[in-house]
């Protein structure tokens, strides 16, 4: 408990130095105040603008053709609102309420709750029956750690799509529908529900997906088709929708040649092709479910058993965040992942030896370490390291790329670990 309150101390100083001016993005950004930067872009000023009858996923920057303000216009955002589901305003409508630091600091509050939560689960992954001591000590480290971090100086939506995507796959051998709304809540974010969904069609949950995506479908489209009518752009919905997704593609971050913040395989792999454009995004996308999905289906075919368990988890929570775009703070989920391997007892992995579990675990943790992810230390690598400006342009550019792609390449290995052991441990089973 102790090591969580001195945490706690440390980042709420650090967040009273860091948190956005209230009202004002522009000198916030220019002078680096970033602390609740995507609470005010995703979730508070969206919602108010719903509330309001605007229209969130408009980012043009002119007034409308009646001369009247666009979204990006009337409330004080940097960044656009992505492309999420309406049913996260559903989900966070409470937040909508109050001024901007008192929701804020509401919001950090129902964060470090929601990563209590997530570290208890983490525990009860690993085999493990946590007391208070222990599950806060882990919360400790969770919040010290990268992705911790910058779900609670962000505000990010990461950690409850960790706890949503978890329980959908835990639920689901016998209680589908629940496991189908927690899929349901993760849909609101399409970079964890598509994936996830993709994965647990593999481990042969169908009825899962099937209510998950139906739920997550029929409640998205309800709520663009009413947030478009009630600010009369429904007849340009398809146009609003589609520069929303090249605006949000043109974003550094996203662009995986670019982004030194992104931590999933596939923009690694992307990185280093030789091929470029939204074919090689596919494949490489693909390429990671398809090395996934081939593990968890030879799992489905032996019999229960705590290592088919630990092993499905992990590899369902690694590749829903190294197949497609993600970024830092969405590695909260790869803990599930680093807990069923690295805490969970010898007999959790009888046909795992422990220097195999430590390599893996390691490998996971990349990403919750590797400061060369974050935006300070980038900036700073040229002034820390002069010599860096005088290489040829290829060695910087191969430098760079390592860079960028060092937490996908370490996924991609501790992935291929695991379908490696998936394989081999199936034919032990399957031989008894």
């Amino acid at each position: 408990m102790t090591a969580l309150v001195l945490v706690l101390m440390a980042l709420g100083i650090r967040q009273y130095t860091l948190m956005v001016i209230p009202g004002d993005p522009k000198k916030s950004d220019r002078i680096g105040r970033n602390g609740l930067a995507d609470f005010q872009d995703v979730i508070y000023y969206p919602l108010q603008a719903v509330r309001d009858g605007v229209n969130p996923y408009d980012c043009g920057t002119d007034p409308l053709p009646d001369g009247s303000p666009r979204y990006r216009q009337r409330y004080p955002v940097l960044n656009l609102f992505p492309l999420y589901s309406p049913l996260l305003f559903a989900l966070y409508y409470p937040f909508s309420f109050g001024d901007f630091v008192f929701s804020g600091v509401v919001y950090m509050a129902f964060n470090v709750g929601l990563l209590l939560w997530l570290a208890y689960v983490c525990w009860r992954i690993a085999g493990r029956r946590p007391n208070l001591g222990q599950t806060t000590l882990l919360t400790s480290v969770m919040l010290a750690t990268l992705a911790g971090r910058a779900n609670f100086l962000g505000g990010e939506t990461a950690i409850p799509l960790a706890l949503a995507s978890l329980g959908a796959l835990r639920l689901s051998p016998g209680q589908p529908w629940l496991a189908g709304l927690a899929l349901a809540v993760t849909s609101f974010k399409p970079t964890f529900g598509l994936p996830l969904g993709i994965l647990l069609l593999a481990c042969g949950h169908y009825r899962t997906v099937a209510i998950g995506w139906s739920i997550g479908l029929v409640v998205g489209i309800a709520g663009l088709l009413l947030i478009f009518s009630r600010s009369g752009d429904l007849a340009r919905m398809p146009e609003i929708l589609l520069r929303n997704q090249q605006v949000l593609e043109s974003d550094p971050d996203v662009d995986a040649q670019l982004s030194a913040t992104r931590v999933d395989t596939a923009g690694a792999i992307e990185c280093w092709s030789p091929l470029k454009g939204r074919g090689i995004q596919l494949a490489a996308s693909l390429l990671v479910l398809c090395v996934a999905a081939g593990a968890l289906f030879q799992l489905r075919t032996v019999h229960a058993h705590p290592e088919v368990e630990a092993l499905t988890t992990a590899i369902v929570a690694l590749s829903t965040i190294s197949s497609i775009y993600h970024l830092k703070y969405d590695a909260v989920l790869l803990w599930a992942a680093i807990a069923g391997v690295a805490l969970a007892p010898q007999a959790y992995w009888p046909h795992a030896s422990r220097r195999w579990r430590w390599v893996v675990a390691s490998l996971l943790f990349t990403p919750m370490i590797n400061v060369l992810g974050t935006h300070a230390v980038s900036q700073q690598l040229p002034y820390w390291f002069p010599g860096l400006t005088e290489l040829p342009v290829a060695w910087r550019n191969f430098f760079w790329t390592v860079v960028c792609t060092l937490n996908g390449l370490a996924l991609l290995a501790a992935l291929g670990l695991m379908a490696q052991h998936a394989r081999r441990l199936v034919l032990t089973l399957m031989s008894r």
